[in-house]
């Protein structure tokens, strides 16, 4: 048997925006993350190319195996570093 649920529009549009926003969520969460090479870092953060790589190479930007900085990486420099 079917049942019919009756709601006020904003008890609707606050459940379809719940929805959206978990459906949202998921979708963000399944999508590989945002990998940059130093050269776009560089061009990002309008520093050059050699300084980019010397943050590498100490350790203040962390890179993937294939020497790719993720944007959670990036964030994370920017947070922690006076810009």
């Amino acid at each position: 048997m079917e049942e019919i649920i009756l709601a006020t529009k904003s008890e609707l549009r606050k459940e379809i925006y719940s929805v959206l926003q978990k459906f949202d969520a998921e979708k963000k969460a399944k999508q590989p993350p945002k990998l940059y090479s130093i050269a776009d870092i560089a061009r990002l953060t309008g520093k050059t190319y050699p300084t980019i790589r010397r943050f590498v190479q100490k350790g203040l930007l962390k890179t993937t195996k294939s020497g790719l900085i993720s944007e959670k990486a990036l964030n994370e420099y920017l947070q922690t570093t006076e810009y």
